[in-house]
C-alpha cells in the first residue's frame, strides 16, 4: 500500500508542482498574446526564483506524508490533525517572511542580480511571490492531507479548475499587462487552487483552524516587512547592501517569534541543540 501512494504521491507531485500546468501554459499564452520574447524572459526569471523558494517551503511534505498515511490508516484522527497542524504551523513560518521578504528586497536585488534592461522583473516577482504562500498552503492541504487519505480525485479536480480559470483569465490580463498580467493570474490562479482545496476539507480541519495557525508569522512577517523595505529606500542596489537587508530582516522576524515564544522556532532549537549535544 506505501508503494501505490508513494507512486502516486509522485505522479500528482509532477502534475500540480512543476511548470506542466500553469507555467508552459502561461509562457505560451504570453508569448502569443504579447507578441514578445522580452516579456516571456521576465517572466521566466521570476518564475525561477519563486520555484527555488518554493523547494524549500515544501519540503517538510516528504517527511509527513508517510506519517499522515500510516495514521489514516490505522484510524489515528488526533495523530492526523496534529501531524497537519504542524505542517500548516511549518508553512506559515517560512512561506510568509519569504513572500513579504522577496517583495521588499526585489527592488534591491533584482538591478544587480540580473543586470541592465531587466528592470521589469521587479515588478513581476513582487506580483507574482504570493504563490509562496499558496502553494505551501496547497501543498500541506493536497499532498500530504488529500494523497494519503486517499481523495486524489479531490486534488485533480483542484488542479483542473485552476487550469481552466488560469486559461481564461489569462486572455484578459496578458494583453493588457503582459508579464505582469501572467504573473498576477499565475497569483490568482493559486490561490483558488488553495482555497478550492481548503473547501474540500473543511469538515476534517475548518478554515478558521487552519488560518489560526498563521498568526504569529503574520506579525512578525509585517513588522518585518515594514523595517525591510524602509531600510531598502535607503541602500543603492548591491550585492552587500541585499545581504544586509536580509540578515536583518531575518533576525527581526527570528527576534519577534522568539518573544512569542512560538512552538515551531523553539521546537526547531530544541532538535539542533540535541542533535548538537548542548
Amino acid at each position: 500500500m506505501g508503494h501505490k501512494v508513494d507512486s502516486c504521491n509522485t505522479d500528482l507531485h509532477k502534475l500540480f508542482y512543476t511548470p506542466q500546468v500553469y507555467v508552459v501554459l502561461d509562457k505560451t499564452m504570453l508569448g502569443l498574446l504579447s507578441g514578445s520574447f522580452a516579456e516571456n524572459g521576465y517572466y521566466e526569471q521570476a518564475d525561477k526564483m519563486v520555484k527555488l523558494l518554493l523547494t524549500i517551503v515544501t519540503s517538510l511534505g516528504t517527511v509527513m506524508m508517510p506519517r499522515i498515511s500510516f495514521a489514516h490508516a490505522h484510524g489515528l484522527k488526533e495523530d492526523v490533525m496534529n501531524y497537519m497542524m504542524k505542517s500548516y504551523r511549518f508553512t506559515w513560518f517560512l512561506s510568509i517572511p519569504m513572500c513579504l521578504g522577496l517583495i521588499s528586497t526585489a527592488p534591491n536585488f533584482v538591478p544587480w542580480f540580473y543586470g541592465p534592461g531587466y528592470e521589469k522583473v521587479i515588478v513581476v516577482l513582487q506580483a507574482i511571490s504570493g504563490i509562496i504562500i499558496a502553494i505551501g498552503i496547497s501543498n500541506v492541504t493536497g499532498i500530504q492531507y488529500l494523497v494519503p487519505t486517499n481523495r486524489q480525485n479531490q486534488l485533480t479536480l483542484s488542479v483542473i479548475v485552476g487550469a481552466a480559470f488560469n486559461f481564461g483569465i489569462n486572455f484578459y490580463l496578458i494583453p493588457k499587462y503582459h508579464s505582469v498580467g501572467v504573473a498576477i493570474a499565475t497569483l490568482l490562479t493559486e490561490w483558488l487552487v488553495t482555497m478550492v482545496q481548503l473547501y474540500m476539507v473543511r469538515r476534517d480541519f475548518g478554515f478558521k483552524t487552519i488560518l489560526s495557525q498563521s498568526t504569529h508569522y503574520w506579525l512578525a512577517g509585517m513588522i518585518m516587512f515594514m523595517i525591510t523595505i524602509t531600510i531598502e529606500q535607503m541602500f543603492s542596489p548591491t550585492i552587500i547592501h541585499t545581504g544586509v537587508i536580509a540578515i536583518i530582516g531575518g533576525a527581526v522576524y527570528i527576534g519577534i517569534l522568539l518573544g512569542m515564544r512560538d512552538s515551531v522556532l523553539m521546537e526547531g532549537i530544541s532538535a539542533a541543540r540535541e542533535k548538537l549535544g548542548i
